[in-house]
């Protein structure tokens, strides 16, 4: 069965990330309090997992994520990729390449890994203007609701987001961990659940700092939302 664990990094107070909600400028670290969550994070997964499968594990470039990341690779002995498609705020210049490829765990077998193609087997339902492209012309973008500028915004986080999890799904393993925030982690979970773009305009899945969301395929293909931003690990 596969398996999809969407990590939100943790944070001393416990806000609530949705899409379109504001994205903190600063990329600041994780505090000592959040270091210890994110140490429950990847000691909770490591229950989730069988114990003699190593899950492919990505992040996004963000301080926080690939902090947390960090722990969690250290747990299972594995190294992650970083796409800069899981940053809410879109592609940035990656922290990865300034640092010749250490990452949060300055090791030289991270891969930086940039927009990949979708494999067929992930319909998308893209506009016509394609992968990573706000198409403002789209109807249901024009709906009375958020100002147009906002929903532009959003489907250009939900495009990053379903480019991410193409390259996510395409890889053969059963096991899959990805850390990632904000408006990012909704797309993620619409992708996984096959939600078309255009509905994504107006819609969002909440989850709190250091949530574990888990994403199935069951016997019949059909894909299940499992559990979304489960926190009971924290609560030690």
């Amino acid at each position: 069965m596969a398996r999809v664990f969407v990590v939100t990094p943790p944070q001393d107070v416990q806000q609530v990330q949705t899409l379109g909600a504001p994205v903190e400028d600063e990329d600041s670290s994780l505090s000592p309090q959040a270091v210890r969550d994110a140490q429950l994070v990847a000691d909770r997964l490591q229950m989730l997992i069988p114990f003699d499968v190593t899950p492919a594990l990505y992040t996004s470039d963000r301080s926080r994520d690939s902090q947390t990341m960090g722990l969690i690779a250290e747990a299972f002995g594995a190294c992650p990729t970083y796409l800069s498609d899981l940053r809410a705020m879109g592609p940035l210049p990656p922290r990865i390449a300034a640092q010749g490829g250490a990452g949060a765990l300055e090791s030289d077998a991270v891969e930086a890994v940039g927009p990949a193609t979708r494999p067929e087997s992930l319909p998308l339902e893209l506009g016509q203007d394609g992968l990573g492209r706000a198409h403002h012309g789209d109807r249901a973008c024009r709906q009375e609701g958020p100002p147009a500028e906002v929903v532009a915004s959003r489907r250009e986080w939900v495009e990053q987001a379903y480019r991410a999890m193409a390259t996510i799904e395409s890889d053969p393993v059963d096991q899959r961990i990805v850390v990632t925030h904000g408006g990012a982690f909704s797309a993620v979970v619409a992708a996984w659940l096959r939600i078309p773009i255009e509905a994504c305009c107006q819609m969002l899945f909440h989850a709190q700092h250091g949530s574990i969301t888990v994403l199935e395929e069951d016997g019949e293909q059909d894909r299940v939302l499992r559990a979304l931003g489960d926190t009971a690990h924290l609560m030690v």
